[in-house]
Formats: C-alpha cells, structure tokens, sequence
C-alpha cells in the first residue's frame, strides 16, 4: 500500500464529507475507514503512511461528529448504519474526539436523543 492509497482514503473522506445524501456519505465513509483499517492492519506499511492515514480518519469523524445534527429525514436503515458504526466500530476515536470538544459531545448526545425519539415514537405507532 502507497501513496496512492492514501489519496484515495483522502478522496474518499472528502467524498464523505461534502455529500449531503445520508446513505452515500455513509458508503464513502465506510470505504475510507476500511482503507484505513486495512493499513493498519499491514505490517509492512511506513509508519509515515500510516500516521497520514490515522490523521485523516480521525479528523474526517471529527467532521461527521459536527455534521450529525444536521442529518434529517434520514431512513432508519442509513441512521442504524451510522449508530452501528459510532457505538461499535469506531468508539475509541469518537471518544477521543468528544472527550476534547465539548461542543461536538453536545451535538452528538442530540444526535443520539434525536433518533432515539423518533425510534420510540415508531415503535408506539406500530
């Protein structure tokens, strides 16, 4: 793995991040973190590459953790898509993240919260 490599992990991120369809972001997203979870795990990549890779992954979920908030009218599969992958797959960096900026933790319980709602008003209606 290479540079190359690296440039698509970045265009894949910023594919994420200037998406505004849930679902889409989500696939881009989950490109980019296999790439990165893929670099981590090959023992013959420079650990220079591998800093690179571990810097965009985490300051591109820093920038979803912002824009979460913003994601309305989002269908329940995408938004457990999202939970899945905050709660389950990338925790340690999510709270890495939330742990230095209180703003973004604020964002992210209202995130949470918000769907939640949602999910108990659905669950009342069926």
């Amino acid at each position: 793995m290479s540079s190359e490599t690296i440039e698509e992990v970045r265009s894949l991120f910023e594919l994420a991040e200037r998406e505004t369809d849930p679902e889409r972001k989500f696939t881009a997203l989950e490109e980019a973190l296999d790439l990165t979870d893929d670099l981590r795990g090959d023992p013959a990549v420079d650990p220079a590459v591998l800093g690179v890779a571990n810097n965009l992954r985490q300051s591109h979920l820093r920038r979803l953790l912002g824009q979460l908030v913003a994601m309305h009218h989002v269908e329940m599969d995408t938004w457990f898509n999202y939970i899945k992958l905050l709660l389950l797959r990338v925790v340690p960096e999510v709270e890495a993240v939330l742990a230095k900026d209180s703003t973004l933790r604020e964002s992210y319980v209202t995130f949470k919260n918000l769907w939640k709602d949602e999910l108990l008003k659905m669950l009342q209606q069926a």
